[in-house]
């Protein structure tokens, strides 16, 4: 049980990190204009 916790919050993070990523690359894009 321990080690599917470890593996969803990782998930969860990547996630995230992918969310983050694309609302960086959508606020560059509305710098840009």
């Amino acid at each position: 049980m321990k080690i599917f916790s470890l593996v969803f919050s990782l998930y969860l993070l990547k996630i995230d990190s992918l969310l983050s990523a694309k609302d960086s690359k959508i606020c560059l894009k509305l710098h840009r204009l």
